[in-house]
């Protein structure tokens, strides 16, 4: 029997979104923006990206402004409640980093319907680069995730495993853009 890391440690291919979250915010931060918010439940997903998030405000010595609320909503409503949230803020954000692009969409939506021009007032970004949200204007600023990276790799280990039964091959995260 194998403990859980070292479960881990093979056949899993994943993201790296706790880089791709951190790499995001740091282009915020070098951007200029000060008050970056992060909005998204506290879901073990949304964990690792808050962990980015996080750490490149650490490092730039910027405080956390956060909407990590365990709503029971669906992503686009929880990004208009918690958009709410982070506009009733006496030093409201000037940036919003969203856990998902779903979420990023509600936040989107909820500023756009009080006038706030986006990225003019609020930069925003989301997770994920879903096609349906290519139709947002402006645009949704977010970070890929690659699927078709993804499926290669995972064909490639899959082919990989069925050659060899009984490999157990390294798992390994993938970059994001």
């Amino acid at each position: 029997i194998l403990a859980p890391d070292e479960l881990l440690a093979k056949d899993l291919l994943f993201y790296d979104d706790i880089d791709a979250v951190y790499r995001l915010t740091r282009s915020m931060i070098e951007a200029g923006h000060c008050a970056i918010a992060f909005a998204g439940k506290p879901e073990p997903w949304y964990r690792r990206r808050y962990e980015g998030y996080a750490r490149a405000l650490r490092e730039a010595g910027l405080a956390e402004v956060t909407a990590r609320d365990a709503w029971t909503l669906s992503g686009i409503e929880y990004g208009r409640r918690a958009a709410a949230r982070l506009l009733q803020l006496p030093d409201r954000p000037t940036a919003i980093v969203a856990g998902n692009d779903e979420i990023a969409a509600g936040v989107w939506n909820e500023l756009v319907n009080r006038g706030i021009p986006i990225p003019g007032e609020i930069s925003l970004a989301g997770f994920g680069d879903r096609e349906e949200f290519s139709v947002l204007e402006p645009p949704l600023t977010t970070v890929a995730i690659c699927p078709e990276r993804i499926g290669t790799e995972l064909s490639r280990m899959l082919l990989n495993k069925l050659s060899n039964p009984g490999l157990r091959v390294p798992s390994r995260s993938l970059e994001c853009e």
